[in-house]
């Protein structure tokens, strides 16, 4: 497999060969995985990670869609091997096109668990609703991805708008009722801007509406608030019942 140098760092990509034990590693994943449903253990997570930063397309489907639960891959899977890309990046430990790669790889599972569960709303009626946001000046989209199939799990019409202008973002909202809209933001310097965001938004979507900010820098400091916001911080239960509380105010019923 790749080697690292005594700082830690990768010196070289697989070859053939290696790539050959990569995808037997895929596989051994995989089957731990089968086995292990709700019991991810550090090793399993390590060969996750390294198919993800390593591995060829086909053996990362395989693992993607294999049969560990989609609550495992949004509630453990994508955040435990997210954290590790990110201390690798820190570390010097992978490149830019790796991290990049990987973090391509996490979206795509992300996006399949959506998948799965958006199929039930073609067969039930109204539900509560949630658009994530994401601005042109944060960088970070995987946590906006992963957190609409979280809402979508708890039975939230969750979709995301990436690196969205704000003028695209006020005609979405302008012409959808969402009872729930979250800002993913990243920097510090940021949340002036965030406090503008919603006052704006708030100009244009119903009174019932209500509106929460999270992302990388609340993971940092959770202590953050912001006067316009509902909510502010990363718990992906508070941002469904915001959702579910604005859902009841607005079609008075009772809350879903």
């Amino acid at each position: 497999m790749a080697t690292r140098s005594d700082n830690g760092a990768f010196l070289n990509s697989p070859s053939m060969i290696e790539g050959e034990q990569l995808r037997k590693l895929a596989f051994g994943a995989l089957h731990l995985l089968c086995q292990e449903k709700n019991q991810l253990a550090k090793h399993n997570l390590n060969a996750i990670y390294h198919v993800a930063v390593f591995g060829d397309d086909f053996a990362w489907s395989e693992l993607v869609h294999g049969n560990t639960s989609k609550a495992s891959w949004l509630e453990t899977i994508i955040p435990e091997i997210a954290q590790l890309l990110g201390q690798d990046w820190l570390d010097d430990r992978l490149s830019f096109a790796q991290v990049t790669l990987a973090s391509s790889r996490l979206q795509q599972a992300a996006r399949a668990c959506a998948t799965h569960y958006r199929k039930d709303f073609f067969v039930s009626g109204a539900r509560p609703t949630a658009l994530i946001i994401v601005p042109p000046s944060c960088d970070h989209t995987l946590g906006a991805v992963t957190m609409a199939s979280l809402l979508l799990a708890r039975g939230i019409d969750a979709t995301t708008l990436l690196r969205a202008r704000q003028e695209e973002v006020l005609q979405k909202v302008a012409t959808h009722d969402f009872d729930g809209v979250f800002l993913s933001w990243s920097y510090p310097e940021a949340l002036d801007n965030a406090q503008k965001w919603i006052v704006n938004l708030k100009s244009v979507c119903g009174s019932t509406t209500r509106f929460g900010v999270g992302g990388t820098l609340l993971a940092i400091d959770n202590e953050t608030s912001i006067p316009e916001a509902d909510l502010c911080g990363n718990e992906i239960e508070d941002a469904a019942n915001l959702c579910r509380t604005s859902f009841a105010m607005r079609t008075n019923s009772k809350p879903f």
